[in-house]
């Protein structure tokens, strides 16, 4: 799915700015077709002039993204890995993989000084606002964190690619907008 109406100023920072935003429950049996999928949006992105990448950190989509982002780097020392956590704590994971990513992060931003029941949404919109593409790992759900995004980046007219995982949800994509 390839939308675009730009709604910021062509060759501004954000017109290089990609984030991504996606499923934390990824199905085992998908996590490969949806790295593969996040790997080809990436290269592409990168290839179209895109050097600035803005995470979310959360597990699934989100690190996954992070990491072949933090991979590409070493090929392309122009590309930026920044992380936007939406509370102050998270900075606590233990998660080996989160805390080699976060280390790997030229900038990290905090939404929020502590939990609060919006934080996420207001980490979504910020990423979505500070972005010109909008890679998302979506499986048509009719609900969530993910298809509020979608809606979100539709309005601030970005550009959507998806990704788009083995699902039972998939004949809902149609709807999304």
């Amino acid at each position: 799915m390839w939308m675009r109406a730009k709604a910021y100023e062509e060759g501004s920072a954000i017109d290089r700015t990609c984030c991504v935003t996606g499923h934390r429950d990824i199905a085992e049996e998908h996590v490969e077709t949806v790295r593969a999928g996040l790997r080809q949006a990436v290269v592409c992105a990168v290839a179209e002039g895109y050097t600035r990448f803005l995470s979310g950190f959360a597990r699934g989509a989100d690190l996954y993204f992070a990491e072949i982002v933090a991979e590409l780097k070493g090929e392309d020392p122009a590309l930026r890995l920044e992380a936007l956590l939406p509370y102050r704590s998270r900075q606590r994971s233990q998660d080996p993989l989160f805390r080699r990513l976060i280390a790997a992060c030229d900038r990290v931003e905090v939404q929020s000084e502590s939990y609060t029941p919006t934080c996420f949404f207001e980490r979504d919109r910020a990423l979505v606002e500070a972005s010109s593409l909008v890679i998302a790992v979506y499986d048509g759900r009719p609900a969530g964190g993910t298809r509020y995004t979608l809606r979100y980046a539709n309005r601030m007219g970005r550009e959507v690619r998806q990704v788009r995982p083995a699902s039972d949800h998939a004949e809902q994509l149609t709807m999304l907008f």
